[in-house]
């Protein structure tokens, strides 16, 4: 009989306290559920062992399976094939709209949610201060003295035992099924493999770009205000509300305000305003800009120039993943993806399931002239032509515009926006906007009967789940806090949700046939391999992603497109070469003043 496993290990970090870095571990625990028999590992023991010292056949749990594994593969193990995370099912259980859970995701949280509280092993001391201190210990790295060896067991023991805690009271749940919690661990552990290959950079640049994007960013509010006067920045750079308010005020602009009595600032607010008043456009322009600059100062570089950090996956309503902003080269301005340029040797692939969104929404509804549309070639330009904007035989390139237009129609529709929101993204008049939805509907009629199933059914279900079971379960009444579950909610979780489905799946195979992926970025994955191999690689994870495709969608394969850069080349995305180009001036000046 196959045993059940508790682990946590704890390690240093390569690059020290600063994102990137690789694990270094030195002390890993286990213990057995239904023994309570505890295993722990330290210092030379633990780097001493040949390979996993544990039967593979057996199952293990962990609170954030990146983590562990991440510290087998540091110390040369094959990680076992049954593994599940309890962080992974902390996240589906408290996937409830409108939200109820607002709390934190650590261990600690989950003990209180699933146990009423943590290990007794702790203490008692301070449950989250002991873990403070005994985390910083262990990210300090070795030499240690016998009583801090001693801490460092204790801390890793008394989180293996709160781990095994809370696994007994989610194993006894009605809503715990073992085989789902282990596909989510496989990918869990794919995630590991990939964060340990890591996006290769031009890792000078990148550490120039790091260390001066502060002074880049103020370079650039000097530069505005001297150019404009607007006083809403000060001599530092520092936003001020103050100075919005009165620009605001004394040019006559109406404006409204936030839960604080700030001007609101997001994205779609201002383009409204800007339409109706130009002044602002400089102003919108630059606190963009800043913003870009404010997150390339917290970049993630390895003390091997590579760009890796936590994916923390299921952390969005719809199970994606949720990397960092401010850390994830791919989560920042496409201008600075020129950034990654692979070693001598190298190539870097990124391959992106096309128009994977639509695919998936004609494949869930049923739609058949939705997938004719997709499967013609180009969706977009094929609306176009359907709905009568643009004559038979028109292409990309010679509507291009109509193209874009319809494109962000069909986007729109599949993120439930409203004729409301879409004229705000396109910045046409909202007679406009609802006559584009309307000959949506009447080009995809199929698809419009499937949202209001979609609808109709989560009210009665009170949940809406993917077809690999990721669920956003609904709360007691439609009314909650004051917020109201919104439509467009519950049709754009099938939707992403199932795109998160296609990611993970195709992770796990690409793990399974050994290729060097890096890092997935919502519907692409980025690899990393020798020059030699590096097409070989790409043909076979443009099969793995059509595969993994097929198996989700009921045999429908999604196209992909792939681009291949080899060493010495660049990664050049189509977007952003106008402000990676005066980045590099600006750096250039930045660097020469300082």
């Amino acid at each position: 009989m196959c045993a059940m496993w508790a682990m946590d290990s704890e390690y240093a970090n390569s690059n020290g306290w600063e994102d990137g870095g690789l694990p270094i571990p030195h002390t890993f625990s286990f213990r057995n559920l239904e023994t309570d028999k505890v295993i722990t590992f330290i210092g030379e023991d633990l780097r001493s062992l040949a390979g996993f010292p544990l039967p593979t056949t057996d199952t293990f749990i962990a609170y954030y399976l990146p983590a562990e594994v991440g510290a087998m593969l540091a110390l040369g193990w094959t990680p076992p094939q049954r593994m599940w995370d309890l962080y992974v099912f902390f996240r589906q259980a408290t996937n409830v709209e409108p939200r109820e859970y607002c709390g934190r995701y650590g261990l600690l949280q989950a003990a209180d949610y699933f146990c009423g509280g943590p290990s007794p092993l702790y203490g008692a001391l301070d449950t989250s201060e002991f873990k403070a201190d005994s985390r910083d210990l262990a990210m300090r790295g070795e030499p240690y003295v016998p009583e801090e060896w001693e801490i460092l067991r204790r801390y890793c023991e008394a989180d293996v035992d709160t781990t095994a805690r809370i696994a007994r009271v989610v194993m006894a749940r009605s809503d715990f099924n073992l085989d789902l919690c282990l596909h989510w661990g496989r990918y869990l552990a794919a995630l590991a493999y990939e964060e340990r290959i890591g996006i290769p950079m031009d890792e000078e640049k990148a550490r120039d770009l790091k260390r001066f994007a502060p002074e880049i960013r103020l370079h650039c509010i000097r530069g505005f205000e001297r150019e404009f006067g607007f006083g809403i920045f000060d001599e530092g750079g520092k936003h001020r509300r103050s100075g919005l308010i009165d620009f605001l005020n004394r040019n006559s602009i109406p404006w409204e305000a936030t839960e604080t009595g700030a001007p609101r600032t997001d994205e779609r607010y201002m383009s409204q305003l800007c339409r109706g008043h130009p002044i602002l456009e400089p102003y919108v322009n630059v606190r963009e800009l800043a913003d870009k600059y404010k997150m390339l100062s917290g970049l993630a570089i390895g003390p091997d120039g590579r760009n890796r950090c936590s994916m923390f996956p299921f952390s969005t309503k719809t199970g994606r993943n949720a990397p960092s902003t401010k850390k994830f080269l791919f989560a920042m301005s496409k201008a600075f993806r020129r950034l990654v340029k692979p070693p001598l040797g190298y190539g870097f692939v990124q391959i992106d399931w096309a128009a994977e969104e639509l695919a998936i929404a004609a494949v869930l509804s049923g739609d058949a002239d939705l997938l004719d549309a997709y499967l013609g070639g180009d969706p977009y330009i094929g609306f176009a032509i359907r709905a009568g904007a643009a004559p038979v035989g028109a292409t990309k390139e010679s509507h291009r515009e109509i193209r874009d237009r319809y494109k962000t129609v069909m986007l729109a529709v599949g993120y439930g926006q409203t004729e409301h929101g879409l004229a705000t993204t396109l910045g046409i008049h909202r007679i406009e906007a609802r006559d584009l939805l309307l000959k949506h509907r009447a080009a995809f009629p199929r698809f419009w009967r499937w949202v209001i199933e979609v609808v109709s059914t989560a009210a009665w279900e009170r949940r809406v789940q993917t077809r690999l079971g990721w669920t956003l379960n609904l709360g007691n009444t439609d009314l909650f806090n004051g917020k109201i579950i919104k439509d467009r909610t519950l049709v754009n979780f099938p939707i992403q949700g199932t795109g998160g489905d296609l990611l993970r799946l195709a992770s796990i195979m690409a793990m399974d046939a050994g290729l060097d992926v890096g890092a997935p970025v919502h519907d692409a994955l980025l690899l990393c391999a020798p020059s030699c191999e590096i097409e070989d690689q790409a043909r076979e994870l443009e099969q793995v992603m059509v595969r993994a495709s097929m198996e989700v969608l009921g045999g429908v394969p999604l196209r992909s497109e792939t681009s291949i850069t080899v060493f010495p080349d660049r990664y050049d995305p189509e977007k952003g070469a106008d402000l990676w180009e005066s980045t590099l001036r600006l750096l250039k000046e930045v660097k020469g003043a300082s």
